[in-house]
């Protein structure tokens, strides 16, 4: 027998019983293979036995396969099925040889293969069998895994009946990168690991595809050729593609037909269609989804037994038809879990999820990724706020997507109609790129852009800064044209995120005032304009008739006349779809479609956080603080470092903050979160704190007392997107951030002595952020952009001085600390600098030195943290352990999501 559905001899064992892979004991060798030894090892932790494989020495010499090894095992650990074995976890292991182990869930029972070497399963098991090796695969296609080498020593029936589909995606996990090779081995069932050429087949040819035999890339199609082939197997008793040598079962997968007569006679005509569908050699001919066959095996148990017809595929047009709106049905019920009533004749809902490259991380904004309008292609953002980021395509029939040169720091990105190129803001500009040839070009000027659209006449739309109206351009260039004005009298204070209507003339667009956001329909003709509702975002078209957009209790879709620029009827939430994912541009897109109704959102699965202590020394995690599960993105510690406070994020519109008691544990909420109350900064005292209270991205700044829990409005009405940066060490001044929409991000100091009224401190047509006081409140250092790449600049206050460069490299963050130096960051480097600074008039800065660093992957997963004063321990928020990986979400047919009742 196989032993845990690996179909192989157990060798000579390389790891001793008794020894230890990671935190787990060998208890004995359950095989071997190309893909690595695989062992049965006690998990004491949860008392329960564990298959632990272990990277194959071949594989742990690529020094890159580690790293893609983990990143692929953590998605198929997503995969959690009652009809997959469950891969639990990755073991570093140091030393020679093996890397990395791949810890499973150890499946007892026999295999498949080991059933069928008994003859031929009856038809009513073999259906059994059949439905659940479906929702198996179907399961794993949904997240974008295919298994590749899916045949009966890889299935398990356990004695209840439950089937287990063992090793999904391993093929993958072994792949090498690199397109090439990529497709060699990745496309391989069998892989050896003695091979010196990677993609050599052993013994499991006659489950293979006739494209992974010719060696072409192999999708989904590939599985549904394998399970045709296993079905065949159940119900005939006999292998369908037989010989002697591997050529010679090769050649018959290529070029052979089934024997149709070697099923029983009784087998009726639905199994045999579903069969002649399942092993279509052409993979454009052959079933598309898993999932249909369900509708052939469910037709076959409500039909007659009866022979076989001459041609298993005759006739079989009206049934496609059927199995088409029973699809439907089935989804929406599966995935969205709606209600008992569903929308008829409407396709099938689909999903999948879309993964960054290897190393990357997808931007965590709504607005960041857009969809193409025939649906087939995905431009996504990478990288983090504060660090370099970058713009990316997936093609969907490809496995891996390309970085788009020249696009470094590019951001919101959206599709011309034709899909041929992708505008995007990039350096003060809106830019465009051809994806055939790669050239980028510049459209015209816009200082702070907030989302364009693209009509098919060649007109574009876009707000080319964050407080002014909408302007219109030409997408070959040339000066833009004023096209809407803010409202003055209605506290209008900026217009952002268009999106054309089906007619190319008429678009949407969206108001921010005072305490609300407005959604307007207007033209490119003229100046007139149409209010069609207050919502919580821009809304988006769906073809055939649809607005999307935010509500406070998520993504609403209202039906709407593109033609007469009517709303009918209520809005309806969608279930399962984007709630409390935010944008940092107010009022942004909360998703994106296509014309063929496909939809696309950022998944975000990790949207929980962890409070800990990070000992900079040890450079590890030394404690986790408890913390109410929730979402945080702000942490700030105490002067007395008894204390912290953190900013807890409800939904796009809700906001809260917390004191943490760090010595004794425990949390009060600050605010009501009513509204977004958010950014807390602390007295110098630690009596007070100050922070902001926002509406739609006009801001109050509030201070609240400490203890006597007095909360006073220091300043109404402060601006657009205001973060409150650093108070004065005499307590008598705040320095705020804001931004203007001629001189882009400035620096305000608000006194909090007699008037009260808040002046500029730095106003210049340029970003200045993140300041800070010195010690005695005589200079401030702040992050400005003079160049290319940010830097550290000290001038003194209250009236600014002589400036002083203290970077020139670039930086991403940094100011005075505690001791009077200036402390920095550089992107994308996980030190930080420290220059001593001396003399007063002029100062003098000394070279910079390393005084913490940490590891790449805490700086790349860090959401807000806080140094003690002697700089040993860091207070972070961390993605929290119960997260998964952040993902783009593709829904295909979203309209299937919305309930009618009957």
């Amino acid at each position: 027998m196989g032993l845990n559905g690996l179909g192989y001899n157990a060798p000579a064992m390389s790891v001793a019983p008794g020894s230890r892979i990671g935190p787990y004991e060998v208890v004995g060798s359950l095989g071997a293979g190309g893909m690595g030894e695989v062992y049965r090892a006690r998990d004491a932790r949860l008392n329960r036995d564990v298959a632990v494989k272990l990277l194959p020495a071949a594989l742990a010499a690529d020094p890159d396969r580690p790293a893609r090894f983990a990143r692929e095992a953590q998605l198929l650990a997503s995969l959690n099925h009652p009809n997959i074995a469950h891969v639990l976890g990755v073991v570093d292991l140091p030393g020679d040889g093996v890397s990395m182990a791949l810890v499973m869930e150890l499946v007892e029972g026999p295999t498949l293969a080991d059933r069928l070497r008994r003859g031929r399963i009856e038809m009513d098991e073999a259906i059994a069998i059949a439905r659940q090796l479906i929702d198996a695969i179907e399961a794993a296609h949904a997240q974008g895994v295919v298994h590749r080498d899916l045949k009966p020593a890889n299935i398990k029936v356990r004695e209840d009946g439950t089937v287990k589909v063992l090793d999904f995606g391993l093929a993958k996990l072994a792949a090498p990168d690199g397109a090439d090779s990529d497709a060699a081995l990745a496309n391989s069932p069998t892989l050896t690991a003695q091979s010196t050429q990677f993609g050599m087949i052993l013994g499991t040819a006659a489950y293979m595809a006739p494209e992974q035999a010719k060696g072409k890339p192999a999708d989904k199609r590939a599985d549904i050729w394998a399970f045709g082939v296993v079905l065949f197997e159940m119900l005939s008793g006999r292998q369908l593609f037989a010989g002697d040598t591997t050529s010679e079962v090769l050649a018959g997968v290529l070029k052979e037909q089934p024997d149709w007569t070697a099923l029983p006679a009784a087998t009726s005509t639905s199994i045999r269609r579903l069969l002649a569908r399942c092993l279509e050699k052409d993979p454009k001919r052959r079933l598309r989804d898993i999932g249909d066959a369900r509708l052939e095996l469910d037709e076959s148990a409500n039909a007659p037994l009866g022979k076989a017809r001459t041609s298993p595929r005759r006739s079989i047009g009206p049934l496609i038809a059927a199995a088409a709106a029973g699809a439907a049905v089935i989804a929406a019920v599966m995935i969205f879990a709606l209600p008992r009533w569903q929308r008829s004749a409407v396709a099938p809902l689909q999903r999948l999820s879309i993964l960054p490259a290897e190393g990357a991380q997808l931007y965590r904004d709504s607005a960041e990724h857009a969809i193409s309008p025939d649906g087939l292609h995905v431009v996504f953002r990478t990288g983090r706020l504060g660090q370099r980021t970058n713009l990316w395509l997936r093609t969907l029939d490809s496995a891996e997507p390309r970085l788009l040169a020249g696009t470094t720091d590019a951001h919101l990105p959206f599709w011309s109609p034709d899909g041929t190129k992708i505008a995007f803001f990039h350096d003060n500009k809106l830019k465009a790129i051809a994806l055939s040839t790669g050239a980028v070009t510049t459209i015209c000027n816009a200082p702070d852009g907030r989302g364009g659209a693209w009509s098919p006449d060649g007109t574009i739309v876009f707000a080319p800064s964050n407080a002014v109206g909408l302007m219109r351009v030409s997408a070959d260039g040339g000066d833009p044209r004023q096209l809407t004005s803010l409202d003055v009298s209605s506290q209008e204070r900026a217009h952002r995120f268009p999106w054309f209507l089906p007619d190319g003339r008429h678009f949407l667009y969206v108001a921010l005032i005072a305490d609300r956001m407005n959604v307007y329909a207007a033209s490119v003709d003229d100046s007139q304009r149409k209010l069609l509702m207050s919502a919580s975002s821009a809304a988006v078209y769906a073809d055939p008739g649809y607005l999307l957009f935010m509500r406070p209790t998520g993504l609403a879709a209202q039906r709407f006349d593109a033609a007469t620029l009517t709303l009918s009827g209520e809005p309806v939430t969608l279930p399962d779809a984007p709630g409390a994912i935010g944008s940092e541009w107010v009022g942004a897109w909360p998703v994106t479609v296509s014309r063929t109704g496909a939809m696309m959102f950022l998944a975000d699965p990790a949207r929980t956080t962890r409070l800990i202590w990070y000992d900079l020394v040890a450079g590890k995690e030394s404690e986790t603080l408890p913390l109410q599960e929730g979402y945080y993105d702000t942490v700030k510690l105490a002067p007395d470092e008894k204390h912290a406070l953190v900013g807890q994020v409800q939904s796009t519109v809700s906001a809260d903050i917390w004191l943490v008691d760090l010595a004794r544990g425990g949390a009060t909420k600050l605010t009501d979160g009513t509204l977004r109350n958010r950014s807390p900064l602390w007295s110098p005292d630690g009596a007070r704190i100050a922070y902001v209270r926002e509406r739609n991205g006009v801001s109050e700044i509030h201070a609240y007392t400490l203890g006597g829990g007095h909360d006073e409005l220091l300043l109404g009405n402060a601006g657009l997107f205001v973060e409150l940066e650093s108070w004065s060490p005499d307590g008598k001044t705040i320095l705020y951030s804001v931004l203007d929409p001629v001189t882009q991000r400035d620096i305000w100091a608000l006194p909090l002595e007699g008037d009260r009224k808040p002046w500029p401190y730095l106003n210049n047509a340029r970003v200045e952020t993140l300041s800070r006081f010195s010690p005695d409140g005589k200079y401030v250092s702040y992050l400005g952009r003079e160049a290319a790449v940010p830097d550290i600049f000290v001038q003194s206050f209250p009236k600014p001085g002589e400036k002083y460069a203290v970077t020139s490299g670039g930086a991403g963050f940094g100011g005075f600390d505690p001791s009077g130096s200036i402390e920095y960051g550089v992107l994308n480097d996980p030190r930080v600098y420290r220059v001593t600074v001396t003399g007063r008039g002029p100062l003098q800065f000394g070279a910079p030195t390393v005084v913490a660093m940490l590891p790449p992957r805490v700086i790349s997963q860090i959401v807000s943290a806080t140094p003690t004063r002697d700089r040993k321990r860091l207070l972070a928020l961390m993605p929290g352990d119960a997260g998964g990986v952040t993902s783009l979400t593709l829904v295909n047919n979203w309209r299937a999501a919305l309930p009618r009742r009957p």
